[in-house]
């Protein structure tokens, strides 16, 4: 980040009201993760075999990196040297790195865009910095699309093996 972005951070001077690319951009990625979530879960459900409504309760405060770790484990107990394993391993890095715009989106304050560059959402999050400072941070709307994109795609490849285990176990 710049040093003249991190000096408008600083300032606390933003662009509002925010313009309807920064509101639809935050609305699908609140969205697809929303949807990511449920997906995650069936797919923890249709590995194990437990029916959905108890996975789902099971599952109801586990965080979305939990869930990638528990299906790692589960093809690992399968398999252990399963490589679809260690993709969903390695999988849990990029979910991590996408995660972060959702959740300043979901559990910050939007403080509105730069002025400078109206592609960066600035977002006061409740989270001490330094010794008397509070967390600002400045969000590119291209990382926001790309977290979206991230959970639509990683939504379908769950739903999608969720529904071929189910129908496998069916026959």
């Amino acid at each position: 980040m710049s040093k003249k972005l991190i000096d408008e951070i600083r300032s606390g001077e933003y662009g509002n009201p925010l313009k309807p690319f920064h509101r639809d951009a935050m609305l699908d990625l609140v969205l697809a993760w929303g949807s990511l979530d449920g997906a995650l879960t069936m797919l923890v459900s249709a590995f194990t075999g437990e029916d959905l409504h108890a996975t789902a309760s099971r599952l109801m405060k586990v965080k979305g990196t939990a869930k990638i770790l528990e299906i790692a484990r589960l093809l690992e107990e399968h398999d252990h040297e399963s490589q679809i394993a260690k993709n969903f391993r390695k999988l849990k890095k990029r979910y991590e790195k996408h995660s972060r715009p959702r959740n300043r989106i979901a559990h910050g304050h939007c403080a509105g865009y730069t002025l400078t560059d109206e592609q960066y959402l600035v977002f006061a999050v409740a989270e001490p910095e330094g010794e008397d400072q509070m967390v600002a941070e400045a969000i590119p709307v291209e990382d926001i699309i790309a977290a979206t994109r991230f959970g639509e795609t990683l939504t379908a490849f769950a739903s999608q093996t969720a529904e071929r285990l189910w129908a496998a176990r069916a026959t």
